[in-house]
């Protein structure tokens, strides 16, 4: 740009294209690819907890670098996200939870989702896709 502004016509063009690009982001997610369409569920209950590893990720308190854009003559102020950095890391611990449904067969579920303890009640779910058996916390036991 040459020292003028740019126009409301300039912003609302830019703003459109961002979120035409925020949309077609989301529309290209195949839920499919992870959730499996012949998913069971299976009433049980976790017979034993032990924790099987760790992993380390980005902590979710990460910070976004912003920049206000106030351009001389425009009736709005622009925001855009520079980066985001994050401010430090988490330790996940995964456990390995062995659940019994109610014909007697135990199931190994590996989850991050600490607070499932033995005794509780879960819903099973087996699946042929590789992210499966998950399990869920659950109204009733098997």
């Amino acid at each position: 740009m040459t020292g003028k502004s740019m126009s409301w016509h300039g912003q609302t063009l830019a703003a459109t294209g961002l979120f035409c690009l925020a949309i077609a982001g989301c529309a290209s997610y195949d839920p499919s690819r992870h959730y499996g369409v012949d998913a069971a569920e299976h009433p049980a209950r976790v017979v034993d907890k032990r924790k099987f590893a760790t992993k380390v990720q980005p902590a979710a308190d990460r910070k976004t670098n912003l920049a206000f854009l106030d351009l001389p003559g425009a009736t709005r102020t622009i925001m855009i996200a520079l980066a985001f950095t994050p401010n430090s890391e988490a330790v996940i611990d995964v456990y390995e939870y062995t659940v019994e449904s109610g014909d007697g067969r135990r199931t190994s579920v590996y989850n991050d989702y600490p607070a499932f303890e033995v005794g509780h009640c879960v819903t099973l779910f087996t699946s042929s896709k590789p992210s499966y058996p998950r399990i869920s916390p659950t109204g009733g036991c098997p």
